[in-house]
C-alpha cells in the first residue's frame, strides 16, 4: 500500500466518523428543539397581597410553564375529567392567549370556587379532574391528577 492509499483511508475514516457524529447531534438537537409545556393543578390556595382576591377564600391554580426551547402560544386553559373526553370546562381567564418563551415566568390561571365550578366539581371525583392548556396548533398539554384532596370534595 502506498502513502496515497493510506491517506485516503484515514480521510475517509475521519469523514465517516464525523458524518455519523453530525447526524447524531442534529437528531438530538431536533428532538430537543421543541415547545414543551408542564401544567400543574393545585387546590385550596390563598391569594395574599392582591386586593382583587379575598384572602379568606380558597382558589384553585393552574400553572403552565414552557420547559422547551421554542416559544409556544397558549390560547386556552380548561379543566377536564380524565376518562371523559366529552366533558371540559373552559376557564374565563384562559380564553385570552399568551406567549410563553423559554425561561419566561409561568402563566397562572385562577380557579374560583363559585357555584358553577362547585356543581361541576362535586359531580365528578376530585382525583379525576385534570387541567389542560391548548396551544395555537391545538396541541393539548395536560396536568397529572392531583394528589391532595381539596376542601370542596366532602
Amino acid at each position: 500500500m502506498d502513502a496515497l492509499n493510506i491517506i485516503q483511508w484515514i480521510v475517509s475514516g475521519i469523514g465517516a466518523i464525523t458524518g455519523v457524529a453530525g447526524l447524531t447531534i442534529s437528531a438530538f438537537d431536533y428532538f430537543r428543539d421543541s415547545a414543551r409545556v408542564v401544567v400543574t393543578l393545585s387546590w385550596d390556595m390563598n391569594i395574599l397581597g392582591d386586593p382583587s382576591y379575598d384572602p379568606n377564600k380558597l382558589y384553585g391554580l393552574i400553572c403552565a410553564t414552557n420547559i422547551g426551547r421554542r416559544p409556544v402560544y397558549i390560547n386556552k386553559a380548561h379543566l377536564s375529567v380524565k376518562g371523559c373526553k366529552d366533558f371540559t370546562v373552559m376557564l374565563n381567564d384562559g380564553v385570552t392567549g399568551v406567549r410563553l418563551s423559554e425561561g419566561d415566568a409561568p402563566k397562572q390561571y385562577i380557579i374560583h370556587y363559585d357555584e358553577g365550578f362547585l356543581e361541576f366539581a362535586k359531580s365528578h371525583k376530585w382525583n379525576k379532574i385534570i387541567a389542560g392548556v391548548v396551544d395555537s396548533t391545538e396541541k393539548i398539554f395536560k396536568s397529572k391528577k392531583s394528589k391532595h384532596k381539596p376542601s370542596w370534595s366532602d
